[in-house]
């Protein structure tokens, strides 16, 4: 088992199958290329993206379905090329990946979810990339109502 330093949960032990791999990093983060899923008890669903790289980055994250159950997700060729899936252009099923808006918790202004660039796994493969639609249909700064803000 490995340990990783973090700001928010202390020392962690952690196995080296549930590191995400981010080929790419993250954008603004680009040289953060590894991360752990935390599921926290009292915060469920939401879940945080450790960095293990720089243990001060952890990154909020609900799954998209707990914000919209009817989000429709788009993948590039070169997204699911990063996630391991090839770049036939065809989208696996759901159940061969997690799929995660990153949120934002301002101290003076409601939080908000990036549901323009969700942040996808490929679970089998703990591969994962932040994807960046190219269409605009869904907002950077969704704002979550009452029942999301409450986790």
């Amino acid at each position: 088992m490995s340990q990783a330093a973090t700001k928010h949960f202390d020392n962690i032990e952690y196995e080296e199958g549930a590191v995400l791999t981010f080929a790419a990093g993250l954008p603004a983060f680009e040289h953060l290329t590894r991360f752990l899923i935390i599921e926290h008890a009292g915060s469920a669903p939401l879940v945080f993206l450790q960095s293990l790289d720089e243990p001060g980055v952890c990154l909020p994250a609900l799954p998209m379905l707990a914000i919209d159950p009817a989000y429709e997700l788009s993948l590039t060729g070169d997204d699911l090329e990063a996630l391991g899936f090839g770049d036939s252009g065809r989208v696996p099923g759901a159940n061969a990946m997690g799929c995660f808006a990153v949120v934002s918790i301002p101290p003076d202004g409601p939080a908000t979810a990036n549901l323009l660039a969700p942040v996808v796994v490929n679970l089998a493969a703990r591969r994962a990339v932040q994807a960046v639609r190219p269409d605009g249909r869904y907002s950077h700064r969704h704002v979550l109502g009452a029942r999301e803000a409450a986790c």
